[in-house]
């Protein structure tokens, strides 16, 4: 094989790798954390608050069986919040689930969500005093 034929399959292979390269690079998605970004910056002071207020109260339960996970919040007045179960491997997993509590209890069908790991952020109101606290757990 000639200098020249070499030198040009070089070239041609590394054109193939860098054009390879170039289209693994345009078709990875990232997701952010929150479209809102910004603005969940400027207000994380307030979580911050939230999460220490949820500090001083009994431990938040969550827990799961084959067909629910169970959400067990402190035994406060009328709770009103949110629920956020944020999947850091694929934002369209996400699920955004109202709390509507008994007696600071809550069940949500696993068939509402996805399998794997997940992180489950919750914001809730009680006695006009705001809450947040986040737990990890894997659903099944």
């Amino acid at each position: 094989m000639s200098w020249g034929n070499g030198l040009t399959l070089a070239f041609l292979g590394f054109a193939l790798l860098i054009g390879t390269l170039v289209y693994k690079a345009t078709h990875t998605r990232f997701d952010l954390v929150s479209e809102k970004y910004y603005e969940d910056e400027i207000r994380y002071q307030e979580q911050i608050n939230d999460a220490h207020n949820a500090a001083k109260q009994p431990a938040v339960g969550i827990s799961q069986d084959e067909q629910y996970v169970t959400l067990q919040l402190p035994d406060t007045a009328a709770t009103t919040g949110q629920a956020w179960f944020y999947y850091p491997t694929d934002a369209r997993q996400d699920q955004h689930i109202a709390l509507v509590t008994r007696q600071g209890l809550q069940r949500i069908d696993k068939t509402q969500l996805p399998k794997g790991r997940c992180l489950v952020k919750l914001h809730w109101t009680a006695r006009a005093v705001r809450y947040y606290t986040e737990q990890e757990m894997q659903i099944n």
